[in-house]
This record gives structure tokens, C-alpha cells and sequence, in this order.
């Protein structure tokens, strides 16, 4: 009998021994889940204000995409086989046209193609905005013609 209450014990000894380092393993790997997390969301944070600075730039735009998918990854509540994504797609895409538009300089498109200005002060107001940085090369050029195209 005094044999099997030593098993016992032992048994005991061995399970509780077990759950400790089971805590501390679950413990580290939240620690270093939740570090990951932050990075990931710093990260994607960077690429976004990148992208604010340079809206038309395609390649800041696939990488803020990028990094907000990481991040969501981190985000993620559920098994494995579904996920359910606090941070999801919808989201990233959302932050990504967010940062295009405040990177994104507002031309008022219905001044320039006013009816009541002559076609000169609309070209020479459409050449200052283009030289001053606040449109593209493409957007010059449209307007350009269609100011040009109103014989």
C-alpha cells in the first residue's frame, strides 16, 4: 500500500511538474506573439504614412497591402481552419485608399472647364498647378486637351 501512495505521489509530482513548464511555454509564446503583433502593426503603420507621401506609387501601395496582411494575420481570433480576422481585407483596403487620398492633392477640376473663363486663363491656371506639384503628368495632359478640344 505505502508502495503505491510512493506511485502516486511520483505521479503527481510529474503532472504538476508538466503544467508549470506547459505555462511558461504558453506564457513565452504569447509574449513572442504579441511582440510580432505590434511589429507587424508598426510596420503596416509605416507603410501607410510612405504611401501618403507618394499616392501614385504602385509599388508602396502593393507593400502597404503586404504589410496589412501580416498584420491581419496576427489579428486573427479562431482555429486555424477558420479564422475569423479582427483585421481583415476589407479593412487594409480601406486604410490603403485613406492614405491615397491625403497623400493626394484636390484639383478643382470644374474651375478649369468653367464656361464663363476664356481658354487662356484656363490653360495658364492649368500649366500653375501642374508646375507647382498638384497634378500629375497625366491629369495635365487631360484637362489640357479637353480645354483644347472645346472649339
Amino acid at each position: 500500500m505505502q508502495q503505491a501512495d510512493s506511485w502516486v505521489s511520483i505521479f503527481i509530482s510529474f503532472v504538476v511538474i508538466a503544467m508549470v513548464i506547459l505555462g511558461v511555454i504558453i506564457a513565452l509564446a504569447t509574449t513572442s506573439y504579441k511582440a510580432k503583433k505590434e511589429e507587424a502593426y508598426a510596420v503596416f503603420q509605416s507603410a501607410l504614412k510612405a504611401l501618403t507621401k507618394d499616392p501614385t506609387n504602385l509599388d508602396l501601395k502593393v507593400a502597404a497591402t503586404l504589410a496589412g496582411r501580416q498584420y491581419a494575420r496576427y489579428s486573427g481570433v479562431g482555429s486555424s481552419e477558420t479564422p475569423r480576422f479582427l483585421y481583415d481585407e476589407a479593412a487594409i483596403t480601406n486604410d490603403i485608399n485613406t492614405a491615397i487620398e491625403r497623400g493626394t492633392p484636390n484639383v478643382a477640376a470644374p474651375v478649369l472647364l468653367s464656361p464663363d473663363r476664356n481658354r487662356e486663363e484656363r490653360l495658364a491656371e492649368l500649366h500653375d498647378l501642374w508646375s507647382k506639384g498638384l497634378m500629375t503628368e497625366e491629369e495635365y495632359a487631360d484637362h489640357r486637351h479637353r480645354i483644347l478640344s472645346e472649339i
